[in-house]
C-alpha cells in the first residue's frame, strides 16, 4: 500500500512548545501535520493520549517557569522578589497613609479661605498667588 510517508514527529520540539502552553493543534500546525496524525503518534510513541501527555507536559512547564522565577529572584532581581513575594507571602504595597488631623487648624484655615473667597467675589481681593489663597 503506498501513501503519504510516516511523520516524524520531533519529540524534543513538540515538548518545549507544551511546556510553553500550546495547544495540540498549533504545534501540528507547526510541525506541518495534521493534528490527528499529532494525536495518533502519541499513543504509539508514549502510550497516552495526546490530552493527558500534554497535561502532563504543560503542568511540567509551569513548574519551569515558577523555579526559573524564583532563580531569578534569588539571583537579586529586585522587581522578582517583589512579585514573588506578592503572589506566593501574600504581600502588598502599603497605601495606607495614617494622617493625623488637628481639627481645630483645619477649621480655621476653611474659615480663612471662605473669608478670601468671599472678599474675592466681592471685588476687595485679589490673591497674588496660586498658594496666597491657602496661605
Amino acid at each position: 500500500m503506498s501513501g503519504r510517508p510516516k511523520a516524524i514527529i520531533d519529540w524534543i520540539k513538540v515538548n518545549r512548545l507544551l511546556h510553553s502552553q500550546c495547544n495540540g493543534v498549533s504545534i501540528a500546525g507547526i510541525l506541518g501535520i495534521h493534528p490527528e496524525t499529532l494525536y495518533d503518534a502519541c499513543k504509539v510513541e508514549h502510550n497516552l493520549g495526546f490530552s493527558d501527555y500534554s497535561h502532563t507536559k504543560k503542568a511540567e512547564g509551569k513548574e519551569l517557569l515558577r523555579a526559573k522565577q524564583f532563580e531569578t529572584a534569588m539571583n537579586g532581581d529586585k522587581t522578582m522578589l517583589i512579585w514573588l513575594g506578592k503572589q506566593y507571602l501574600e504581600q502588598k504595597d502599603n497605601n495606607d497613609y495614617n494622617i493625623k488631623v488637628n481639627e481645630d487648624k483645619l477649621n480655621e484655615l476653611a474659615r480663612t479661605f471662605e473669608q478670601k473667597v468671599v472678599s474675592a467675589t466681592e471685588g476687595s481681593y485679589v490673591p497674588q498667588s496660586n498658594t496666597e489663597v491657602l496661605e
